[in-house]
């Protein structure tokens, strides 16, 4: 599992894909605006670039979202473009509620529905 914190996007990444093989990623993807704040948060295309340099086969979970308002953009915003960029460069991905588990099976990921969005 890589977990890196809440942090911003910086090539250093891809060193941490060269030295482990990871399985889960835990990336942020949210209060990213204003512009300022993208020096210390990743926007949802850094958390998806991130990713692929950490590994090529593993799960990304969106991390940072959904749990209360740090930033003006819309709340559902985050993860919506995080999907888009999931999909464009074929990145799995599972978007647990808050606290819910997520076992990296397929079984689980396919019950994991947008429920955001009702």
């Amino acid at each position: 599992m890589f977990f890196p914190g809440d942090t911003a996007y910086f090539p250093g990444f891809r060193d941490y894909g060269c030295r482990w093989a990871i399985d889960v990623a835990l990336l942020p993807i949210g209060a990213y605006s204003p512009p300022s704040f993208r020096r210390v948060h990743m926007n949802p295309e850094d958390a998806v670039r991130a990713h692929r340099d950490v590994t090529d086969a593993g799960l990304l979970v969106p991390i940072h979202w959904a749990t209360f308002r740090l930033a003006p953009h819309p709340w559902s915003e985050p993860v919506e473009r995080m999907l888009t960029a999931a999909e464009h460069e074929g990145v799995r991905v599972a978007t647990p509620k808050p606290g819910e588990r997520v076992e990296p099976g397929a079984a689980t990921l396919a019950a994991l529905g947008p429920w955001w969005r009702s």
